[in-house]
């Protein structure tokens, strides 16, 4: 896929992604110039709600699809931050397994992570829990990411381009984020495991 393809497909991706809330925030003000004041409190809430979730989708997809310069680092707690907030309302809890001393992560990790946390709340559908593990991050960066729920549905490109490394796979705006980040992974020494079973998939960066 050569480059002007990808960044049209992140753009439809992107503005698939940004329509809900940006809709929902629409139908707010609409709501609240037509109703009274019991119904003007509830328009106000869902204004409020939908403009938080379109803003966290934002500053994830900055993360995820922005330059990485890996001499920058990101501060790993506000990474969470963004993370659970993008989560939340997909029904995802997150939990983080990194040692203690880890306080930042570089920027080309960071959007690494970022994108595989993107697939894998695609792969969540119905929502369910994601584990991210973080090690050797100075050294031989291992970067995990868990997902379990009672169904999932796995997106067929990441076996094609990860697993069988094939060339031969429709790009569209589900899979775009695995067709980014095997890009980035090209320009990197690290590479990605695709392992799954009937109640959990791993997306294993090292």
């Amino acid at each position: 896929m050569n480059n002007i393809a990808l960044s049209q497909m992140i753009t439809v991706r992107l503005c698939h992604d940004l329509a809900g809330p940006a809709g929902a925030v629409n139908n707010g003000v609409e709501i609240f110039a037509e109703s009274s004041d019991e119904m003007k409190e509830k328009s106000f809430e869902l204004i409020e709600a939908s403009t938080k979730d379109m803003i966290t989708r934002l500053m994830l997809f900055r993360k995820a699809f922005g330059t990485a310069n890996k001499e920058v680092e990101s501060d790993i707690v506000s990474f969470q931050k963004v993370v659970a907030d993008y989560t939340a309302p997909k029904k995802i809890n997150v939990h983080w397994q990194y040692e203690q001393n880890v306080i930042h992560l570089n920027n080309q990790l960071t959007q690494m992570l970022a994108n595989m946390i993107l697939i894998a709340c695609d792969i969540l559908m119905i929502g369910g829990k994601l584990t991210v593990k973080l090690k050797n991050l100075d050294k031989k960066p291992t970067i995990s990411v868990i997902g379990s729920s009672t169904q999932f549905k796995m997106i067929p490109a990441l076996s094609a381009l990860f697993v069988e490394d094939s060339a031969d796979v429709e790009c569209d705006s589900r899979n775009i984020v695995c067709f980014y980040l095997h890009q980035l992974l090209q320009h990197s020494n690290l590479s990605l495991k695709i392992l799954e079973n009937d109640s959990q998939f791993e997306l294993l960066l090292e």
